[in-house]
């Protein structure tokens, strides 16, 4: 389970091949004070190589696992069963968190559901959209749609083409507190973590922003080059911003 406290801090997200280079990058995380770790599984050449007891029991800062599928940017290419297995793996092994795609199966949504909440793991819901950001009715319906799971957290990202962009998909934040006109007005039952930011050169700062709004953490690089996703920042940018909180 992952402590959402008052402060925000930063999530490193790991894109290693190999077992060798997890374990000397997360060292280098850990030495740059990371808050939390992405382990993305997909980026491994053999993910059931890993003796994930072994790194779950000696990593010294929480570890958030994603599996993600191809259908959504990842590169796991293997079925959606097996997929899923290594994440319920890494939820046996320890893990602090894991991360689970909206568009997969609900029956597999809710294997990991379970397992999660049986092992005290925290369970991210997520959604990313790599081509654009979508209207504000689209965007409130997803939003909807994830609020009606059992997650902890919900993870929506999308991808900025322009500042309207960003300030749409920023817009989530005071939608979900306040309300306004919509057929997907929140009530009283979303009360779920929002962590929402936009992809993209142009979303960079929106990564920035949604920790100004509420967003418990924010993704970056280990450093220049090791990016995950487009526009994402390093964490000593974004260590930077936050030491002035």
């Amino acid at each position: 389970m992952i402590d959402l406290g008052q402060k925000p801090f930063v999530c490193v997200s790991l894109p290693c091949d190999t077992e060798t280079s997890l374990y000397s990058l997360l060292k280098k995380a850990v030495e740059q004070k990371a808050g939390l770790v992405e382990i993305r599984l997909d980026y491994l050449a053999d993910p059931h190589r890993i003796d994930l007891r072994a790194l779950c029991r000696n990593a010294p800062v929480p570890l958030l696992f994603t599996n993600r599928a191809a259908f959504e940017g990842g590169r796991f290419r293997g079925g959606e069963e097996e997929r899923i297995a290594l994440l319920v793996d890494a939820i046996e092994a320890g893990a602090a968190c894991v991360d689970v795609e909206l568009a997969t199966d609900q029956n597999l949504r809710r294997l990991v559901q379970t397992r999660a909440r049986k092992h005290g793991c925290t369970y991210i819901i997520s959604h990313h959209d790599f081509a654009c950001t979508p209207d504000l009715h689209t965007l409130h319906r997803l939003l909807a749609e994830m609020e009606m799971t059992a997650a902890d957290i919900l993870k929506l990202v999308t991808t900025a083409m322009n500042a309207d962009d960003v300030k749409r998909l920023l817009s989530l934040y005071e939608w979900r507190s306040n309300g306004t006109e919509s057929p997907f007005e929140p009530n009283e039952t979303m009360q779920k973590h929002l962590i929402a930011f936009c992809m993209g050169e142009r979303g960079r700062m929106s990564r920035l922003c949604a920790l100004t709004l509420g967003a418990g953490f924010t993704y970056a690089a280990l450093e220049s080059g090791h990016e995950t996703a487009s526009g994402q920042l390093s964490i000593s940018e974004v260590r930077r911003f936050l030491d002035y909180w």
